[in-house]
């Protein structure tokens, strides 16, 4: 059978045997990690709209987000202002430091969340384009541009992936009434 006239099965199959799909290599943590995600994921907004009251009026005020903790690893600690700024290229950060590669980081994160350098990316971005999706009504662009992911194209493939449903579809599950104008 020529290559252009495979159809069906013929494609699953090479000299009779089925194709096995590689599996990932990824590493795990076999031990307790030191930080979760939500100790050490840093908020994209800076204040947050508080109502106060003295028993006869009611008043808002911004109150400052106090930053995440921080790790103790200088370079782990600059890794995550750099991807909580929006920043997806983790490249272009190792090239800041000579002789820092992906896999460093890769396996601090391993050390530090128990989870690898993608996995933890995911996660950071995802739970990131949740809260802006939820507390702002910035376009599916914008959200995409300030959580990481890049293009919409991307953030819309995130979402189906993680979710099950596309980011517009997300904003409306999970957005109530009173969210927007809640963080600036």
């Amino acid at each position: 059978m020529s290559y252009w006239n495979r159809t069906g099965d013929a494609w699953k199959y090479r000299n009779g045997e089925p194709r096995t799909s590689k599996r990932l290599n990824t590493r795990k943590a076999g031990f307790e990690p030191q930080w979760t995600l939500e100790q050490i994921w840093q908020n994209p907004f800076k204040e947050e709209r508080r109502y106060a009251t003295d028993g006869l009026r009611v008043w808002t005020e911004w109150k400052p987000i106090p930053s995440a903790s921080k790790t103790g690893v200088r370079i782990f600690d600059e890794w995550l202002q750099y991807i909580s700024e929006g920043n997806y290229d983790t490249s272009a950060f190792c090239k800041r430091y000579p002789g820092l590669l992906n896999r460093d980081l890769d396996s601090l994160a391993i050390v530090l969340t128990g989870m690898n350098g993608c996995e933890f990316l995911r996660k950071y971005r995802l739970r990131t384009v949740d809260l802006l999706l939820r507390h702002t009504d910035l376009s599916p662009d914008e959200v995409a541009r300030r959580s990481g992911f890049g293009s919409k194209n991307n953030l819309y493939l995130a979402c189906k992936r993680e979710f099950g449903i596309a980011p517009v579809e997300r904003r409306k599950a999970i957005q109530k009434e009173g969210d927007i104008g809640r963080y600036r």
